[in-house]
């Protein structure tokens, strides 16, 4: 049986709390911003010229709901509703009109809820099933009964407000788009009937969904399986039978594989032309067609990759983007017009990234490298400073160094006086940016903790997990060797991707490795479909099952004391894989350190599981130094 797989675009999505979220959500009203209050009771509106702000909402007083403080908040496309995401993950919405806040739902689990563009509806999933709200009538309806018992988010970073590709309301509003098994189907809402859209290729990874202009038209992006080749089709509902016609207008393809962040890096920018992500000689440009697939010409040109697309000024005709044309381990903000002209607006060596107000006159600048925390400031177009925002600060007490572990560059932290402290080896992005994370909090509770960098896949064949195992063992034995940290307790710790690289390291057969710290991981790379893990390990669909290296299977085998850490619902990362390691871990006289989380997130970034997550893990670092 063929198969389809879905990736998903990582949209806009505003949870506050972390970091380096952004803090100002662009209104319609170009000048004007929302934002949270610093303690979450009550919701502000602001000028990004002058920073005056008024109260936009009390969340305690509210009718019906009242909320006491919330964690994230979107308003509908009209701002005549916001959804809100209380800090017990419940989804809530507010009506300005009746000043009433009610419960999205009262039946079960909501993941990924979307406005409908006249805001009169959310769609959302639960187990697998797409659903909607009709915010008027209050009444739910079940789109789909076919649900797997998962959340298929495919989606590991918008995690609250990420609108997946599969699930997409039209511009009227009167149709509900969402790909689902073999199909894009087509839930016309006032008739209450589905239509199959039937693309002309099933083996694929869905990877956008956007409407142009028109009620009735709409671009569709997938991946062949192989991932070497990208289709767009362009559908054009015909109603009253709502029949479509699907019409394949780009099939583009590559000699090794087409990035997934390519494959959803699709731009509409007027009613006759978009823009696609594609890899022109090695490297990753903007290339304009006409919405019938003629191929317009290339935005820009050069040795450096686009990163991310925030959007197209249509008065301005200007697309505004992050690239690395700053260094390849930096992020820079920049534009460029249909004519070509480029402007920098943003290139301080280091991360910088950009959310922009509705006109694209303003935009919020989050910038951070290595050794300096977040700064937050308001920006114009051209890149000019309005004002400053906040500086995140760090205890002066913690020490960071860069350094060059056997060849691989990386850092070490530590606190002022303390180098001998237990090692922990962070496996996380290598991007030039701050990472006031688990590693920072750790060091100040007097661990010497270390990151190797790596810029490109995580591996090639089936060496995509002992490639890194070998990398980070090579470090912990550099900084042993070198005077860093106690050398009888070293510890690794990752998350996802990472943690399989953490069980690599405790399985190596001369791993020094006395604890791993393993949060979400992909034990069973069988159970791991997703386009990136096939791109990594170079593999057809024939040979995907068969070649697999299952660490499951090797349990046994694990050295040192260990760690598990996963939410109950992890639609993304399979929880019945950790299930089955603790099992042979138990089988085997293994003594290991299970923590499962509750229901309340697709995974463990949320905010509320954040302060656990730390104490757990200092925990086990503390019990297993002494």
């Amino acid at each position: 049986m063929k198969k389809i797989l879905l990736l998903s675009i990582c949209c806009a999505w505003f949870a506050v709390g972390q970091a380096a979220d952004p803090s100002l959500v662009a209104m319609n009203k170009g000048t004007d911003y929302a934002r949270l209050s610093d303690n979450k009771n009550m919701l502000l509106r602001g000028n990004y010229q002058t920073g005056k702000e008024d109260t936009l909402l009390i969340f305690n007083k509210m009718s019906v709901s009242p909320l006491e403080r919330i964690e994230a908040f979107r308003f509908s496309p009209d701002e005549k509703r916001i959804l809100l995401r209380a800090a017990d993950r419940d989804y809530y919405v507010y009506t300005f009109e009746t000043k009433r806040c009610e419960k999205l739902s009262n039946k079960g689990l909501q993941t990924q809820p979307t406005f409908s563009e006249d805001g009169n509806y959310v769609a959302f999933l639960r187990l697998g099933d797409v659903y909607f709200t009709n915010l008027n009538t209050r009444k739910e309806v079940r789109v789909t009964n076919n649900g797997t018992g998962a959340v298929p988010t495919g989606d590991y970073v918008a995690q609250a407000y990420g609108t997946g590709a599969y699930m997409n309301f039209s511009p009227d509003s009167r149709f509900l788009v969402y790909a689902k098994n073999h199909h894009i189907y087509l839930y016309n809402i006032p008739g209450n009937w589905t239509y199959d859209a039937l693309l002309p290729d099933q083996d694929i990874f869905i990877s956008q969904l956007l409407w142009t202009s028109r009620n009735d038209e709409f671009l569709v992006a997938y991946l062949h399986r192989g991932q070497t080749e990208l289709s767009i089709v362009k559908i054009t509902i015909d109603d009253p039978i709502s029949k479509t016609k699907v019409n394949k207008i780009v099939n583009y393809k590559e000699a090794r594989y087409i990035a997934p962040s390519n494959a959803s890096g699709m731009l509409m920018l007027n009613r006759k032309s978009f823009a696609l992500l594609q890899n022109k000689n090695s490297y990753n440009h903007l290339v304009v067609y006409t919405l019938d697939g003629k191929r317009i010409g290339q935005m820009g040109d050069g040795k450096y990759d686009v990163t991310k697309l925030y959007g197209y000024d249509a008065k301005n005709r200007v697309i505004y983007y992050q690239s690395n044309e700053n260094g390849q381990g930096n992020r820079g903000v920049f534009s460029i017009d249909l004519d070509g002209r480029k402007r920098s607006l943003a290139d301080e060596a280091g991360t910088n990234d950009a959310v922009f107000s509705s006109d694209f006159k303003y935009f919020e600048l989050t910038y951070s490298n290595r050794t300096t925390p977040h700064s937050y400031s308001v920006r114009g177009a051209d890149g000019s400073l309005v004002r400053e925002l906040s500086q995140d600060t760090f205890s002066a007490d913690i020490v960071r160094e860069e350094a060059e572990f056997e060849g691989a560059k990386g850092w070490i932290m530590y606190k002022k006086g303390n180098k001998k402290g237990p090692i922990v080896m962070s496996i996380e992005d290598n991007r030039n940016q701050w990472m006031q994370d688990f590693s920072y909090y750790l060091a100040d509770q007097g661990c010497v903790v270390a990151c190797v960098h790596y810029n490109k896949e995580m591996g090639t064949g089936l060496k995509v997990y002992p490639r890194y195992a070998d990398a980070y063992l090579n470090a912990s034995a550099w900084l042993i060797r070198h005077g860093y940290g106690d050398g009888k307790h070293v510890f690794m710790m990752g998350n996802r991707m990472a943690g399989g690289v953490v069980l690599a390291t405790m399985l190596h057969p001369e791993s020094i490795v006395t604890g791993g710290i393993v949060i979400s991981p992909v034990t069973n790379l069988v159970s791991y479909k997703a386009a990136e893990l096939e791109s990594m390990l170079n593999i057809d669909n024939s040979t995907f099952t068969d070649r697999i290296v299952n660490y499951v299977k090797k349990a046994g085998k694990v050295r040192g004391k260990l760690m598990l850490m996963h939410t109950i619902n992890d639609g993304y990362f399979n929880v019945e894989d950790t299930y089955r390691m603790v099992e042979q871990l138990r089988d085997l006289g293994m003594d290991a350190d299970i923590q499962v989380m509750p229901a309340r997130d697709e995974s463990m970034s949320g905010n509320q599981l954040q302060p656990t997550l730390f104490n757990q893990i200092l925990r086990f670092v503390k019990t297993n130094s002494k």
